[in-house]
């Protein structure tokens, strides 16, 4: 109780807020407590406008209502939430896109969950770490980072989608994937320290060949971006290629 009442005084008045819960009385007392919004009174799309200083407490199940960027969100009982989640498996996918993408573009996440460990404060580290380091203006040049997919082509986080954007933003970046040429593979990974001398961002899934160890160069994080994994054994040997992360 203590950490969520120092949560809400935390958040600047002025700003827009989508608290998210799982579980229908926490909903509804919080929107009493609180004297904010209940997404149920919210016909159609739940659109949050910075301006306006739009606050609701959003049930996970209606997350894909949700439209616009909060400034803050409050994710409550937060396994609970992901427990939620991925019971309902025709939507799941659908609704972990949308609160994956509340967090990484919300400019400031709070999780409460007495069961909260440090994988989580990791996993959520890194989340913000994309955020704060992928835009422009905040363009670091000494900030490098391995991103490991597991997403079908086309998709947000698919392999070529994250190269896009890169591109896009004009950060260097190298990615590897099902079709990329056995030549270059082969070269880049014989002598990776050369091959990233001048790469922010090294893109790749589960193509990236066993016995392939990049140990010199150093990366400040590992991104994992993966909704169906495929066995932990080839998730792990594809994340522990890269030796050298701080």
């Amino acid at each position: 109780m203590g950490k969520s009442i120092a949560a809400w005084k935390s958040i600047a008045d002025n700003s827009s807020l989508c608290y998210i819960s799982y579980r229908r009385t926490l909903s509804s007392k919080t929107a009493a407590d609180q004297q904010i919004q209940l997404y149920n009174e919210i016909t159609g799309d739940i659109h949050f406008d910075e301006k306006l200083r739009t606050r609701v407490v959003v049930q996970v199940d209606s997350l894909t209502r949700v439209t616009g960027t909060p400034s803050t969100v409050i994710a409550d009982e937060l396994h609970g939430i992901y427990r939620q989640i991925f019971s309902n498996s025709s939507r799941s996918k659908s609704i972990w896109e949308k609160i994956d993408w509340l967090i990484t573009t919300a400019k400031h996440f709070i999780a409460l969950d007495a069961k909260a460990n440090n994988d989580d404060k990791i996993y959520y580290s890194g989340k913000r770490f994309y955020l704060e380091n992928s835009h422009e203006e905040n363009y670091d040049p000494t900030k490098r980072c391995g991103v490991f997919c597991h997403y079908k082509r086309h998709e947000k986080y698919s392999v070529e989608e994250i190269a896009k954007e890169a591109q896009r933003r004009n950060i260097s970046e190298k990615h590897y994937q099902a079709d990329t040429d056995r030549d270059i593979k082969h070269e880049d990974f014989s002598d990776p320290v050369a091959a990233f001398a001048n790469t922010r961002i090294v893109i790749f899934n589960h193509t990236l060949e066993a016995g392939v160890s990049i140990i010199d160069e150093q990366f400040d994080v590992l991104f994992v971006f993966s909704f169906e994994v495929g066995s932990v054994e080839a998730t792990k040997q594809a994340i522990y290629r890269f030796r050298n992360v701080s």
